[in-house]
């Protein structure tokens, strides 16, 4: 493209020394057009390329262009100097039938790059069509794949502490429904886990929340205590799989132990003028600024490939607390049967 660009500023410089040097020199202002003509075209399919691929926005893409756009305007302005300039000198020395024929070549080439130039567009726009198809593709793998590492990332830690609390309710002779029940709940929650679907109902997710917590809740006793509050009317509004879950996993293991305290972690649903949000809430240690975790950054990318208008905000302050709050609008969630799991 470098080259192009030269090659038309050097033919604007070529362009002014004929205008004011040599003005009745005929064949060489001629030749002069039709390199004109196919410098600009190409120039024009240059940034045709650019808007198509790259589009043109505030910043960088626009001044990637801008200079290309400034050539192909001084182009065109040469021509329509250029071309009066022909026909003047033509009827001075030559018949009106040459200058039809040479008029009738002039338009000939001129279609021939036009149509070549249509073609080049239409070519790179299925290219770029079909580019944009395999970049979604590429995406959803992606996403896919983050999914799945989700889902297998069983914390060791976890693991271990869930199953050093079993066998301190035996040493300790817990009942035996309090033993069973931890242990459902265990299972429930790694089942859940793994058996999640990319997308499924906010009772689904909340669900899986809630044996989460229930796990926890056992191990730390008194110092933990949690709530959700899901409202019936949005039970099978559809989401994301496996975001509310990592919430509260954050607040949990950042705060339970840490503060003199019990930690509270309250998870709320509930509908907006134009979607439903999630909170997760906690009162415990807090933190300075908004700083996102790799957790919180996973979530947050899945939610905005789930709906553009998808939006996460975190809010904390130092031995306060820290409520992340999570809002999808309708129009990219639909409701749904619920399907269970």
């Amino acid at each position: 493209m470098r080259f192009i660009l030269s090659l038309q500023i050097i033919g604007g410089l070529i362009f002014l020394y004929t205008a004011f040097i040599i003005p009745s020199n005929l064949y060489f202002a001629a030749l002069l057009s039709i390199f004109m003509l196919v410098n600009t075209v190409g120039i024009a399919y240059y940034i045709t390329r650019s808007v198509v691929i790259g589009g043109i926005g505030v910043g960088k893409p626009a001044r990637k262009i801008l200079l290309p756009a400034a050539v192909l305007i001084a182009g065109i302005v040469m021509l329509a100097f250029l071309i009066p300039r022909i026909y003047k000198l033509w009827s001075e020395i030559y018949s009106s039938e040459l200058f039809v024929l040479f008029i009738n070549t002039f338009a000939g080439v001129s279609a021939l790059l036009v149509a070549t130039f249509g073609f080049a567009y239409l070519s790179l726009k299925r290219e770029f069509e079909e580019q944009l198809i395999k970049m979604q593709e590429l995406e959803n793998l992606r996403i896919k794949a983050e999914l799945d590492a989700l889902k297998s990332k069983v914390n060791p830690h976890f693991l271990f502490n869930a199953l050093g609390s079993v066998t301190s309710m035996l040493e300790l002779d817990a009942p035996k429904e309090d033993v069973i029940n931890y242990l459902n709940s265990l299972a429930g929650l790694l089942r859940a886990t793994v058996d999640a679907p990319s997308v499924w109902t906010l009772k689904a997710e909340c669900e899986t929340a809630e044996k989460y917590l229930k796990v926890q809740k056992f191990r730390f006793q008194d110092k933990l205590s949690y709530e959700i509050l899901l409202p019936e009317e949005i039970l099978n509004f559809k989401v994301p799989s496996l975001i509310i879950q990592p919430l509260v996993e954050n607040a949990v293991v950042h705060n339970v132990g840490k503060v003199n305290r019990t930690v509270h972690v309250r998870v709320s649903c509930g509908k907006t003028e134009n979607g439903v949000f999630i909170s997760i809430e906690d009162n415990g240690c807090g933190m300075n600024g908004t700083r996102k975790g790799s957790g919180l950054t996973l979530v947050e990318e899945r939610l905005k490939h789930f709906s553009k208008g998808a939006r996460l905000y975190v809010e904390s302050n130092p031995d306060v607390g820290t409520t992340v709050k999570v809002v999808i609008p309708y129009e990219q969630s639909t409701q749904v049967r619920h399907r269970g799991r």
